[in-house]
């Protein structure tokens, strides 16, 4: 633990922003922590020491090793390849570089600063365009922040709609801190109990593949959380919304 100019311990900053697993507020301690604020110290310093799960083999037959993990870029390229006219919603983070780089298109709406809503606009999306398949990209931190949103999804049920969470079990982007799917969280048993009729966990790129294909043969909803490593990207979509906007309406024919 860090200490201020008099000594005093203080919580260091950047774990101090994540406490719980989520963005709250940010939190600077000049002194020792007391009270609601030492009880989430405890919490966070507990889930950090926990190792992450050693994942398993989801389905019999997969040509990896049990335990292997899935590169999130390969697995992003496989979906990429089955993408027509599908409307995709990109979370922030490196769920959206990685879709970027794999397969830029107007069709691709890409979150910038707006953690846990790609849920939320991909929802809408799906009810708003029922002819068009949805996809949405999402990281496990970014839908642990808006998790209510599950329950909207498997009680509206579109049929058009996938939900896909690139789960590599910490907030990647700000130093590491392990989610709560470091642990004993489970999203797609989540999902499934949320009401989506179809959900799976996928730990190996094999099992990935054929989760996807599933989706892409019937109708969903779906939801698959894809057990992943990540690392740093390159690519980068615009940071323009208003660019971003218009050639999606465009995508739409709506522009």
């Amino acid at each position: 633990m860090d200490t201020d100019k008099n000594g005093k311990s203080r919580l260091p900053l950047r774990s101090s922003a994540f406490i719980g697993g989520s963005l709250m507020q940010v939190l600077v301690f000049t002194r020792q922590p007391t009270g609601l604020a030492k009880k989430y110290w405890e919490i966070h310093t507990a889930c950090e020491a926990q190792p992450p799960r050693s994942p398993t083999t989801a389905k019999p037959g997969d040509e990896e090793s049990p335990g292997t993990m899935i590169d999130s870029q390969e697995a992003m390229d496989y979906l990429a390849e089955k993408l027509t006219d599908d409307l995709v919603v990109a979370s922030l983070g490196h769920t959206k570089y990685e879709i970027f780089e794999a397969r830029d298109r107007p069709e691709n709406f890409y979150l910038w600063n707006a953690m846990g809503m790609a849920a939320s606009v991909g929802l809408g999306m799906a009810m708003a365009a029922p002819e068009r398949r949805v996809a949405i990209l999402d990281g496990d931190g970014a839908l642990l922040m808006n998790l209510s949103t599950l329950a909207t999804e498997g009680w509206r049920a579109p049929p058009n709609l996938i939900h896909i969470v690139f789960d590599n079990r910490v907030h990647h982007m700000t130093g590491q801190q392990p989610t709560a799917t470091s642990g004993p969280a489970d999203l797609a048993a989540i999902a499934a109990g949320a009401g989506f009729s179809h959900a799976e966990r996928a730990e190996t790129l094999a099992a990935f593949q054929g989760a996807v294909d599933r989706a892409y043969a019937g109708e969903g909803p779906w939801f698959i959380q894809a057990l992943v490593t990540q690392a740093k990207r390159g690519g980068r979509p615009p940071k323009s919304p208003t660019l971003l906007r218009h050639r999606f309406e465009a995508a739409l024919g709506k522009g």
